[in-house]
């Protein structure tokens, strides 16, 4: 797992690209991290965090996420908000 925190250094865009090819799982803080990057992203709405998560991203890691994780998320998709 790789954690990128909401203030993200040039070196941790990086490292989440070299990350995309192998099995990690990529989890930030911060409006679209998920849609840009990674596979988890938590975002703060109306007062409480929540999570969204790109299920492309995770398959191109070789993840799987469980259908009872998907339920609760925001799915979003490369680029794009696929459900609020």
């Amino acid at each position: 797992m790789l954690f990128v925190p909401e203030a993200r250094e040039p070196s941790a865009a990086e490292l989440v690209r070299a990350a995309k090819a192998l099995p990690v799982l990529t989890v930030g803080d911060g409006e679209g991290f998920a849609e840009d990057c990674g596979s988890i992203g938590f975002v703060t709405r109306d007062d409480r965090v929540q999570f969204e998560i790109n299920p492309e991203a995770a398959a191109r890691a070789c993840l799987t996420v469980s259908s009872q994780l998907l339920r609760l998320a925001t799915i979003v998709r490369d680029g794009r908000r696929a459900r609020p």
